[in-house]
């Protein structure tokens, strides 16, 4: 009977062992990137896009990311860069929001199953407030020439 068990034992222990070996590890796909930041890419299967930016201490960083796939399921989240510490809050299923504990680099990763196509916009809330200028400003300009035009 010992050495039934044994064998047994011995079996389960080499076939959970084959199996642990058919799954293929994730691959990170890290990428240094400034802000602010806008990027389409795809992401799926084994791979986890990841991208680092420098943020200081204090400042209030957004993340916005659109599902362009149909029938496919789409996670992203944001850490202090080489930890799993997490910060700041979802706004929506789509969109993130936080302040920086502390200067560093931080990284944020996408991930997908089976994949998906995905659009990226990172910015801080001063960039966001600098481009809201920006478009208030060309559309004063298209509506004073679209009066001088008439």
């Amino acid at each position: 009977m010992k050495r039934l068990t044994l064998m047994f034992t011995g079996l389960l222990i080499f076939t959970a062992t084959l199996v642990a070996q058919d799954e293929p590890l994730a691959t990170k796909r890290v990428h240094h990137v400034t802000l602010p930041l806008q990027v389409s890419n795809t992401v799926g299967g084994t791979y986890v896009d990841s991208y680092i930016v420098q943020v200081k201490k204090g400042a209030n960083l957004h993340v916005h990311v659109e599902n362009e796939s149909e029938h496919s399921k789409f996670s992203f989240d944001t850490v202090l860069a080489g930890t799993e510490k997490r910060f700041g809050r979802d706004l929506s299923e789509n969109s993130w929001s936080g302040v920086a504990p502390s200067t560093g680099d931080y990284e944020i990763r996408l991930i997908a199953f089976p994949s998906a196509r995905y659009n990226l916009r990172v910015h801080l809330a001063r960039d966001c407030e600098e481009e809201l200028n920006v478009n208030r400003q060309s559309r004063r300009q298209s509506r004073s020439r679209r009066v001088s035009d008439e």
